[in-house]
């Protein structure tokens, strides 16, 4: 079964004198592009659903045709680690002393989320590397426990509870 990824960061809402309404600035890589009410819809539904999302396939199509969203299956989990990359938006806080295997995202003081050791070892290191397949292939080498197809589904798992806390967001790889 396929899950649908929204790739991009939110950049906030932007007035287009020409349409006369305001669109959503996105940024992919070094581009940023305007979704409009529907394109943006779909979007931000994608940040907290791993299932088609419904009512809007038109919007949804356009959206994977411009590479703002991503369809990956257990067969493509490499291929789609190759091109993108995890971008941390809040902080790692570590692991917890009642229970050292979990591990804290959030702001200080202010816990959001809990992952494991694996997961949380892909959020902290992925930003000196250039995509997804090489933070799992560095995490897996690290921990010595997994194999990065393996490490890369877990992560897959829970991406969406990290998308929609706002604590990562997707992008193009470096």
């Amino acid at each position: 079964m396929s899950i649908l990824l929204p790739v991009g960061h939110l950049l906030g809402s932007e007035y287009d004198e020409a349409t006369g309404e305001a669109t959503q600035r996105v940024r992919v890589g070094p581009d940023v592009i305007h979704l409009d009410g529907s394109r943006f819809a779909v979007w931000s539904l994608a940040h907290g659903t791993s299932t088609d999302l419904p009512d809007g396939a038109d919007a949804r199509d356009a959206l994977l045709e411009d590479g703002l969203l991503a369809s990956v299956s257990p067969a493509s989990i490499e291929e789609f680690a190759r091109g993108h990359r995890l971008v941390p938006l809040m902080l790692g806080l570590g692991n917890l002393p009642e229970s050292p295997d979990v591990y804290q995202i959030g702001l200080p003081g202010h816990p959001l989320l809990h992952v494991s050791a694996a997961v949380f070892d892909v959020f902290r290191w992925s930003p000196v590397e250039d995509d997804l397949w090489s933070a799992g292939l560095a995490t897996a080498g690290r921990l010595g426990t997994m194999e990065p197809v393996a490490l890369l589904d877990e992560l897959l798992s829970v991406v969406h509870t990290l998308l929609a806390a706002s604590a990562v967001c997707l992008d193009t790889a470096a």
